[in-house]
């Protein structure tokens, strides 16, 4: 099976050697777990290490926020962007401008939703010559489905929609717990192929930040809970190290 690379230091080595080709991969985690910092390290290594060209939808933070994180850290963000080798979508830009539709049952009709999403990358993945796709979160865009049912519906659309490009996708959602591993709608965990949790752990008065490998589909990973630091160069797994 093909391996797609994450190139952040000592977690590719918890999962042999790096995401299945072609998988859905959830990132979840509470505020502050760094999960936008690891989608970043999986779309700017993937092309500036690995050819492979990267679309980075954000919906909460703005598209100049995440490129001056990018920045924080010496990623050659600037330069990945003019090549057209990285895409930032600012989705909740989109949003805003967007007036808002509402339909004879009273139902309002964003204009951001997974069907959004879809029309953009179906000819632009081949046109651009996408391999990874980071989605930051699912949960800006689940509000525009009024019940749980539909947005059940519409994930499982949508990542069947990821598989059949054949696309390499990491999905930020946000967890109920500091531990990372409870999703807000606890599906999309259920549907990926693997669950990332990004969260922290108390020790001796302070927290310390964590990642555990929940669940991986046709990959024997690392099952243990790992602390990792956040560097001048981004993240840095403690592969070695087990809490």
């Amino acid at each position: 099976m093909g391996r797609i690379q994450t190139g952040i230091a000592g977690f590719d080595d918890l999962i042999g050697g790096g995401f299945p080709d072609g998988s859905i991969n959830i990132v979840s985690g509470p505020a502050g777990a760094a999960k936008s910092l690891f989608a970043l390290h999986f779309i700017i290594n993937g092309a500036s290490k690995f050819g492979e060209n990267g679309v980075y939808f954000t919906v909460e933070e703005s598209a100049e926020s995440i490129i001056k994180t990018a920045r924080i850290f010496g990623f050659e963000i600037d330069r990945l962007i003019e090549e057209k080798k990285v895409f930032i979508i600012d989705l909740g830009r989109m949003k805003e401008d967007a007036q808002p539709e509402i339909t004879e049952t009273g139902e309002r009709k964003d204009l951001v939703n997974f069907d959004t999403i879809k029309n953009f990358l179906t000819n632009f993945i081949t046109n651009a010559n996408i391999k990874r796709v980071v989605l930051d979160s699912i949960n800006g865009v689940a509000i525009s489905y009024r019940t749980s049912e539909q947005l059940r519906a519409e994930i499982f659309r949508f990542m069947r929609f990821l598989r059949a490009k054949g696309v390499t996708s990491v999905i930020i959602s946000e967890s109920l717990s500091k531990s990372g591993e409870d999703t807000k709608s606890g599906i999309e965990t259920f549907i990926g192929d693997s669950i990332i949790a990004m969260g922290f752990e108390k020790f001796e008065g302070e927290y310390r930040r964590t990642i555990t490998v929940l669940k991986m589909r046709h990959t024997r990973h690392d099952t243990a809970t790992h602390p990792f630091l956040i560097g001048e160069s981004g993240i840095e797994v403690a592969s070695e190290m087990n809490l």
